[in-house]
């Protein structure tokens, strides 16, 4: 059976809450200080970008599902966030390589949900999950390098 309207429906409020994992393993990466000084800025860059596409996600459901926006979306506003570690948590936090695995696994579902997009003709949808592919590929692919110690590069 072709997929539905409430087959991506379903897909995209999966992929919001995705999203929110991903921007709670974020947000935990930059409140312990997991993330060098180096490291800091492009985190932050990437937890506005995730709070970005939840928002875009939030409004594709709100025009399927032919409803307004309502006031104070939720996902609009970014908390601030605390400086440095907590003082005594010796628990094991996720790293930048969980994140990464995390964001491998929505890459996978995105694909996914394009093809549901179009199936069911929701193109702007479509165009919407794409970027969204976009950016998430771009940031695997610096998590991939930045998890990783300096390594001196291989003479050839």
């Amino acid at each position: 059976m072709p997929p539905n309207r409430n087959d991506l429906l379903d897909q995209l409020r999966e992929a919001r809450s995705l999203g929110r994992e991903t921007e709670q393993r974020l947000r935990h990466v930059l409140s312990r200080a997991l993330a060098s000084d180096e490291q800091r800025p492009e985190m932050e860059t990437l937890l506005t970008q995730t709070i970005e596409q939840q928002r875009l996600l939030g409004q594709s459901v709100m025009r399927i599902e032919d409803i307004g926006t309502p006031a104070g979306d939720a996902v609009s506003e970014i908390p601030a966030m605390p400086a440095g570690p907590a003082a005594g948590d010796d628990r094991q936090s996720p790293s930048l390589i969980n994140l990464r695995d995390a964001l491998l696994r929505e890459v996978d579902f995105y694909a996914d949900l394009i093809e549901t997009a179009e199936a069911t003709g929701f193109f702007e949808t479509k165009w919407v999950c794409e970027g969204i592919l976009s950016q998430k590929s771009s940031t695997i692919a610096w998590l991939g390098t930045a998890s990783r110690p300096n390594q001196p590069e291989r003479s050839r």
